[in-house]
């Protein structure tokens, strides 16, 4: 990995090893994955995921450890990848998950943890508890579970591993997943399933608009905070084959994956799906992969993909793409050589402006910039050769445009709230591992390469067109609208770096 904006640092972490530790020392560590990321306040939290690493005078590698820990990693101080020590948080009974999501409350301090496989166990968590971390400002904190007010809530709704989780007003989000069957067959988990983190409630719905069954494994959810719809961007991922969703998940080398010249959104508030196609150099289709959405000074939104596995592969990617919105356009933002990072502690932080890779980490670093070669395709008119899907969707991320939009061809309306500070931090841990990315807040971790991997191939494929119609769910829950509460699994206030 190696990319971000300085303005818009993109951290890589390939977390290393000690005795037997849940952040080993450099010369120990081996590689890391499974785990989960979420930012709260000015730390970024990690659960979850397995471990390996060397131990003993002769090097042995460990088999994968569970890491019975949470760990954090301060935003508001400047640190080297030689000095950073992150925290340790016991988890005190909590179960140690794999690619659980993690739903932040700003307002109380909370880290709600929602999963199903319990680590190296293979044991499913009790369906009537909730868990919850809540900080104390300096980077600990403490695990704590709740029974439901109304277990009866939970009928229905299944818990999954590896879903296109988000926070977005206020509500956790999770599309989709995998559950493991009482035989040990991982099995997809179908639907969009909400938690309301004022009222407390659940609901699941219908995920159809966005694949055939509304299953999917390894893709990624993106806020929109005030943008268009003002809803979620789904991406990726892989389905089930063919016209059955209870395929196990291994089937999965057969599956195309879901391509992204075709994007699917939906609205929280209207409960609607909309889709519309992407114009320019697509990435290949690809699931556990890295996402991350900010906000352009210039009244654009930009969605930054990283890395991911290719689907009917196991090769590791190690190539940037850059999505843009209103127009739905992407370019190429480069390639890395997803090989191991020398760096210390297997952290490294990038500047994406010049593609470079740095080692120190500053809180205090300038403003997101949009890069110059989205800007360009806005100044010479590109947004007027978008083929819209429907005038409502058009309406959508057009007739609610920003004023803030100098030298770009975009129609606008409203001014902006405030300066885009955004800052990616992305972590990547070794291993079959993640890559974390953070945007003022909390963006997640997604599988990388292993360590020992080689160099990889891209993996090419067909891309299938196939069109969403706007979709309305039948289901209803509660859903706070505000403005002022933007918890995202990657969407926070700004953190300059």
């Amino acid at each position: 990995m190696h990319f971000s904006f300085l303005p818009l640092a993109f951290l890589a972490i390939i977390s290393p090893a000690s005795s037997l530790s849940d952040h080993p020392t450099p010369a120990d560590y081996v590689q890391r994955g499974g785990h989960s990321v979420a930012r709260l306040g000015d730390f970024i939290y990690i659960d979850g995921g397995w471990i390996e690493q060397y131990q003993g005078r002769h090097g042995d590698e460990t088999p994968f450890l569970t890491v019975n820990s949470t760990l954090s990693i301060p935003l508001g101080t400047s640190w080297t990848n030689a000095t950073l020590n992150m925290t340790d948080i016991e988890k005190a009974g909590a179960p140690v998950l794999i690619r659980e999501a993690m739903w932040t409350d700003e307002a109380r301090q909370l880290i709600y943890m929602w999963g199903d496989v319990e680590g190296a166990l293979s044991t499913h968590v009790n369906d009537t508890l909730t868990w919850e971390l809540t900080g104390d400002g300096t980077g600990g904190g403490s695990w704590k579970f709740e029974n439901l007010e109304s277990p009866s809530q939970m009928a229905g709704l299944q818990r999954a591993s590896a879903g296109a989780a988000a926070t977005c007003y206020n509500t956790g989000f999770n599309l989709g997943g995998q559950t493991t069957t009482q035989n040990g067959t991982a099995i997809f988990v179908p639907g969009l399933l909400t938690y309301n983190m004022s009222s407390h409630t659940w609901s699941n719905e219908s995920a159809a608009p966005f694949t055939t069954h509304g299953t999917s494994v390894g893709a990624e959810a993106v806020c929109l905070p005030d943008f268009g719809p003002r809803g979620l961007l789904f991406l990726g991922g892989i389905t089930s084959v063919d016209n059955n969703w209870l395929d196990p998940v291994s089937a999965l080398s057969k599956s195309p994956g879901v391509a992204f010249d075709n994007l699917t959104v939906y609205d929280p508030f209207t409960r609607e799906w909309y889709w519309q196609t992407t114009t320019g150099n697509r990435p290949t289709p690809r699931h556990e992969f890295c996402a991350v959405g900010v906000q352009g000074p210039q009244n654009t939104y930009e969605i930054y993909v990283y890395s991911g596995f290719a689907t009917q592969s196991t090769s590791m990617l190690g190539d940037f793409y850059v999505l843009s919105l209103p127009g739905f356009m992407t370019v190429v933002g480069g390639y890395t050589d997803p090989s191991p990072d020398p760096w210390s502690q297997g952290i490294g932080v990038f500047d994406m402006s010049s593609m470079s890779p740095r080692t120190s980490y500053d809180p205090k670093a300038g403003s997101y910039n949009t890069p110059g070669i989205v800007t360009d395709w806005y100044n010479n008119g590109g947004v007027d050769s978008v083929r819209w899907s429907s005038e409502t969707v058009q309406q959508l991320f057009l007739g609610q445009r920003k004023q803030n939009t100098t030298n770009l061809n975009i129609p606008q309306n409203s001014v902006p709230k405030k300066p885009n500070t955004r800052v990616i931090v992305g972590s990547t841990f070794g291993g079959v591992v993640f890559l974390s990315i953070l945007v003022v807040g909390i963006w997640w971790f997604c599988y990388r390469k292993r360590s020992k991997m080689a160099k990889n191939k891209l993996y090419k494929s067909e891309v299938n067109e196939a069109e969403l119609s706007s979709y309305s769910p039948a289901l209803a829950y509660e859903l706070e609208h505000k403005e002022s509460t933007l918890e995202l699994q990657g969407y926070q206030e700004p953190v300059e770096m």
